[in-house]
């Protein structure tokens, strides 16, 4: 779980307005973007949190330039995107030196458009772009650049292309004073709500209070902690964006909740002290139901329900914060944590989900925000199957761990994104386009990132770390899996597991409308360990799914201790699928026993000590990358030698954010120091 010795999750808080360093594809998303513009480049950030190469080396504390310093030659990179509550039509962003712009061309904000462009002179941070309409706190927004600008720094270096940058809404959240109301379970009898002395019994009071208002926006519910049994509530009332209605739970006082009390541990049981419990004693089917807008529900934990905290409707501007559920499930397998926000600008955050059953957390509809969220399955009799899945367009997910925590029987699906049901209707589709999946930590899951329906497409993902271990897995672990997918960007993966394949493209019998396979989708400045097959070309069994799999690019990724090169174990139709600038290393068989051989070229690629000869190809070789420290987990190389790649539109940076020699790059993830 460690990148560089550093975890990802320390990395995660401590990178938080500093989104990574731009590069840029102009083959992902050629076309229009629901009238925003076009998707140019790729995102190729940092890590570890660091700002990204700086050309000034030193300049930043006094924030000004010296002009006498000579040109390195890097080029600028932008960061810390963000809306601030001074002025909410602009995005503002820091850069790594100077920078100068004289318009907004090449920027695309999502749900926005960029109308133009203010660099702070002589400065690092205070630039912004102006946009054609004010957000406010509702709104999950990316923004990314195609390279037909004009920014650069003070010596002339352009701005790489960089695409779906997260852009954080600082804005505060709408107060909700107009009045209040307050439920108690622990009170002897019910009052009129209206203090904590005379507060209502029941939840579905505090509701109906509400719901009698002529003016209910506004209105803030505080429920104290304590166990209301089964209660089954729906929330019918919608509060404004200006005026939101708030469901707040406290323990003592209303506003001394901060923080979530529960940690993991499959015995820690919920405290019906800490928060308000609703328990539905395996018996009842909901326990809140979101068919309302604009409203806020924080700080409330539920267990022993069918399906805990779901929307039947399509509610905008839901949020769901600091929440816990525990053991949602039937007998036939389809209980869900939270689910159904089928609209817009819905958010989902610093909540946690154990064991339920179909689905931890799902989000559907367009422009909404999980984060900080964590997904658990342990449950030997009532498996988990999906951890995190995701329908529809222009979502953010991120900083989000899933974790499969015993051997229960389905090996289950992690960051999973897909265009329809499994019935293939054309009547349930979702577009799932433009959805930007960062920093998330993935666990012991075979799918550990799912891609599949043709309609997903022009996605980007980037900065996930995924592990496994063999004994909690059937058929060992996975790493990426693309099925009827396209035009999708993977970057900066690592992925270090026991069994099972580091990548996976093909098709399925879920998507029976398609007409290929995973085709144009792009893989690179990744690390991959273990595992037993590197490169997978492959459907399920079913012989309709015989489609081509195409244009595949695994570019600058490093493979390491694997027992297959690649397979075909299907035997299915492929072409125009390539590896260039990667290094494989102390891989055991080329395919794997009884399998096809996939299509897969090889260029520029380094073969070293792998139990056959080096591969055929333009560019390729068979030398030593000394890695600094293998058996540590870092594999950056140092062997000069491998300095001879093939440039590649694109990939401007490598997977520690150092920008490339744009003649000669190092093979592989990391450039050589």
């Amino acid at each position: 779980m460690n990148v560089r010795g550093v975890s990802v999750l320390v990395a995660i808080c401590t990178a938080a307005t500093l989104l990574g360093v731009a590069c840029g594809d102009s083959a992902i998303d050629p076309g229009a973007d629901s009238g925003a513009g076009s998707d140019g480049g790729l995102d190729g950030g940092d890590r570890d949190g660091a700002t990204g190469p700086d050309a000034d080396a030193g300049d930043d504390s006094g924030m000004v330039r010296d002009s006498a310093v000579a040109d390195d030659g890097l080029r600028p990179v932008l960061s810390g995107f963000r809306v601030e509550n001074a002025h909410r039509d602009r995005v503002y962003f820091d850069s790594s030196e100077p920078i100068t712009a004289a318009t907004a061309t090449g920027f695309v904000v999502s749900g926005r458009s960029a109308v133009g462009i203010y660099a702070e002179p002589i400065s690092l941070t205070g630039h912004y772009l102006l946009v054609d309409a004010a957000f406010d706190y509702w709104d999950t927004t990316t923004v990314r650049y195609d390279g037909t600008g004009d920014v650069q720094d003070l010596e002339g270096n352009g701005l790489h292309e960089f695409s779906l940058q997260y852009v954080d809404n600082l804005l505060p959240e709408p107060e909700a004073t107009d009045r209040l109301f307050f439920v108690d379970a622990s009170a002897s009898s019910s009052g009129d709500g209206r203090s904590e002395a005379e507060a209502f019994k029941t939840i579905q009071e505090g509701f109906d209070a509400i719901a009698g208002e002529s003016t209910p926006e506004g209105t803030t519910l505080w429920i104290k902690a304590g166990d209301y049994g089964g209660e089954s509530i729906d929330m019918t009332t919608s509060g404004t964006p200006d005026k939101p209605i708030k469901v707040i739970g406290y323990r003592d006082a209303p506003g001394d909740i901060t923080a979530m009390y529960w940690t993991y541990g499959k015995t820690n049981p919920l405290v019906a002290s800490e928060m308000p419990l609703l328990d539905g004693g395996s018996t009842v089917e909901r326990a809140i139901q979101f068919n309302s807008d604009y409203v806020i529900y924080r700080n409330l934990q539920a267990r022993d329900y069918y399906r805990t905290f779901v929307a039947e409707g399509s509610p905008e501007g839901v949020v769901v914060d600091n929440c816990l559920v525990n053991n949602t499930f039937r007998t036939h397998g389809n209980g869900i944590g939270f689910k159904g926000l089928t609209a817009t600008r819905n958010r989902i955050i610093n909540s946690t989900v154990v064991n339920a059953s179909m689905l931890n957390f799902a989000m559907r509809g367009s422009y909404s925000l999980v984060e900080n969220c964590r997904s658990y399955g342990d449950d030997r009799g009532n498996a988990t199957d999906y951890y995190l899945d995701v329908k529809g367009s222009h979502h953010v997910i991120r900083e989000n761990l899933l974790h499969r925590a015993e051997h229960n029987g389905h090996v289950g699906h992690g960051l999973s994104l897909k265009g329809r049901a499994i019935d293939n209707s054309e009547t349930a589709v979702w577009v799932g386009e433009h959805t930007l999946i960062e920093r998330c930590e993935v666990n012991n899951i075979r799918l550990a990132i799912h891609f599949g329906h043709k309609e997903v497409r022009y996605n980007v993902v980037r900065d996930i770390t995924i592990t496994g271990d063999a004994a909690l897995s059937e058929n060992g672990n996975g790493g990426i899996l693309v099925l009827n997918s396209s035009h999708n960007l993977f970057e900066r993966i690592s992925v270090d597991i026991e069994g099972g394949y580091a990548i996976r493209l093909g098709a399925t019998s879920e998507d029976r409308i398609s007409e290929h396979g995973a085709h144009d989708n792009i893989i690179r400045n990744s690390i991959f360990r273990g595992g037993s097959v590197a490169v997978q070309v492959g459907s399920d069994g079913d012989s309709t799914q015989d489609r081509d799999t195409f244009g595949n690019q695994i570019e600058n990724c490093t493979f390491v201790g694997h027992e297959y090169l690649e397979s075909n174990p299907n035997g299915r139709v492929q072409s125009g699928n390539q590896l260039t600038n990667c290094i494989v290393d102390g891989t055991n068989r080329r395919t794997s026993v009884g399998g096809n051989p996939s299509s897969f070229t090889f260029r520029y690629t380094n073969f070293h000590e792998n139990a056959f000869p080096e591969e055929a190809g333009e560019g390729n070789m068979s030398v030593d990358p000394q890695f600094v420290d293998a058996s540590g987990g870092d594999l950056t190389p140092r062997n000069p030698a491998l300095a001879a790649g093939l440039p590649l539109e694109g990939v401007a940076y490598d997977y520690d954010a150092h920008e490339r020699d744009e003649v000669a790059p190092t093979v592989g993830a990391s450039e050589v120091p």
